[in-house]
């Protein structure tokens, strides 16, 4: 009798134990990514972009160029989607002048992925007053290291998509939250 009544929670224990991790286009999905790609490759790696792709019911791939040692010239890039991370490349640079940190972001200095929640609101009331188009949702979120070394142009690139006839809306924001008039 006794495990009759055990058998149930046994169950249950198991099946919310193996589902997969989901990251949702909100603030605590983003705090989450913001520590997975932490503890992934650590504190102090640097980036020279991430791209967080949003599937509605699957959640948020995560795609990131990313090195640990930059005075190497090589970074690798990898992707977190189905509960697992997968090394796509191993990328060669070639610096023909500065300081190869000028060309990449870190999470600790530059970036915080945790505020995007915020600039994704934003971008999401701007796009509902601008557009006769409602129902506006996040498509993917692009963060990127200016080509020309020059940090001030780091950028989120927010691209929003319509839910009622897939049209997209793309908006930037300099990595301090203000809108990015120049693109």
């Amino acid at each position: 009798m006794k495990l009759k009544s055990i058998l149930p929670i046994l169950l249950l224990f198991i099946f919310f134990s193996c589902k997969e991790k989901v990251y949702k286009a909100n603030a605590d999905g983003f705090i989450q990514i913001d520590e997975v790609l932490k503890k992934k490759f650590g504190k102090d790696a640097l980036y020279t972009d991430i791209i967080l792709q949003n599937y509605q019911e699957k959640g948020i791939q995560v795609d990131a160029t990313v090195t640990n040692t930059p005075e190497s010239l090589r970074m690798e890039g990898w992707s977190f989607k189905d509960n697992a991370w997968a090394q796509l490349s191993e990328i060669s640079l070639k610096l023909e002048k500065g300081e190869i940190e000028n060309y990449m972001f870190s999470l600790q200095k530059e970036i915080d992925i945790s505020s995007i929640d915020g600039l994704v609101k934003r971008a999401i009331k701007t796009g509902n007053q601008n557009t006769s188009k409602k129902e506006l949702i996040l498509h993917k979120i692009v963060i990127s290291s200016p080509l020309d070394g020059n940090k001030s142009g780091l950028e989120y690139h927010i691209q929003l998509k319509s839910k009622i006839d897939s049209t997209t809306y793309n908006y930037y924001y300099l990595a301090n939250g203000e809108p990015n008039t120049i693109n």
